[in-house]
């Protein structure tokens, strides 16, 4: 009995000793070798076809039914035209009839009760005021084929909350498209992939705490992010952008530092007009106009540093009023400074 025993003990040890050794192997760094150790199976991509069916696994889209539809004889396609006998949450189908969904229509769920919405990859544009005052939504899924979001699209729907992801396949977002959207919160970023933002896309989203432009946009329009109080530190404008518009930035309150690249040669009238948090303005040499009342209201400004010499501070055209209700700031160029309170220029020696 002794015997059988302690042959248990010494073969229980001698395992405890092997799945120790094994742990040991497994927990290493990335340089050591993991032998012929069997990898986890990739996840599943699902391709969901017109008839909403996967053709990978044959799992099923489960879609809302009950919309209204519109053939496009030129495509061969279907458009969303209207939320028919659906109501709360609803999900667009890949498919209607054998027949592939690629767009929303204009004015489609406009001011309709929908609380959330999920748009699947087969769609690529949705339409002029397609949602617009759909108070209710409160979430949207954008899907990745995505390319186009129309002028007004979400506007108004201010019961939209967290932050928004924009997909890599959109290419353009309309005017007004998100406008007055105050309850999304977060960072806003928007891929590389958007080339055209229209007239005060996201004007009055006074949620969003922070934004990342991307690099493609040339021109940031009218009103872009007016009154976008949330916003707060450093605005980074990128190298693409050659003009600030018009009210881009009114009122952004909270916005302590901002950058502007070499390539902006224009800053319109109003751009950063009531941005009162607003302590530093970094300005490039190639500025050749800053519009009226374009910084007016910035009570907080002390440091404008621009690239370029005194010279070359004092060519740029300034409209009337462009630095009216301006904290007392002082102007660093390369060879000296500038005061503005009693407006003496101070040479480097």
């Amino acid at each position: 009995m002794k015997r059988k025993f302690l042959t248990f003990l010494l073969t229980l040890a001698a395992v405890l000793c092997l799945c120790f050794a094994l742990s040991a192997c497994d927990s290493g760094n990335g340089d050591v070798e993991q032998g012929n150790a069997q990898q986890p199976e990739p996840e599943h991509t699902h391709s969901f076809t017109a008839d909403n069916v996967c053709s990978g696994c044959g799992d099923k889209w489960n879609y809302t039914a009950g919309l209204q539809y519109e053939l496009n004889n030129e495509t061969d396609t279907y458009t969303v035209i209207g939320i028919g006998e659906a109501s709360g949450d609803v999900t667009i189908p890949y498919g209607y009839q054998g027949k592939a969904v690629t767009s929303i229509g204009e004015n489609a769920f406009r001011g309709d009760g929908l609380t959330n919405i999920t748009i699947p990859d087969s769609v690529t544009s949705i339409g002029i005021r397609a949602f617009e005052y759909c108070s209710e939504l409160e979430s949207v899924t954008l899907g990745c084929g995505v390319t186009s979001v129309g002028d007004h699209a979400f506007e108004g729907c201010n019961g939209l909350t967290g932050e928004l992801k924009i997909p890599n396949s959109v290419s353009s977002i309309g005017d007004v498209a998100f406008g007055d959207c105050s309850g999304l919160t977060g960072k806003l970023k928007i891929p590389d992939s958007v080339t055209s933002i229209g007239k005060e896309a996201f004007s009055g989203c006074s949620g969003l705490t922070d934004i990342e432009l991307p690099a493609g946009v040339t021109s940031i329009e009218i009103g872009m992010f007016y009154g976008c109080s949330g916003l707060t530190g450093e605005l980074k404008i990128p190298n693409s952008v050659t003009s600030i518009g018009n009210y881009a930035f009114m009122d952004c309150s909270g916005l302590t530092s901002i950058l502007i690249p070499d390539s902006v040669t224009l800053i319109g009238n109003w751009a950063f007009d009531g941005c009162s948090g607003l302590k530093r303005i970094e300005l490039p040499d190639g500025v050749t106009l800053i519009g009226m009342f374009a910084f007016e209201g910035c009570n907080s400004l002390a440091d404008i540093q621009f690239r370029g010499t005194v010279k070359e501070w004092q060519a740029i055209e300034k409209e009337s009023r462009w630095n009216s209700f301006t904290g007392d700031y002082t102007i660093t160029c390369t060879d000296g400074t500038i005061d503005q309170e009693d407006n003496v220029t101070y040479f480097e020696q």
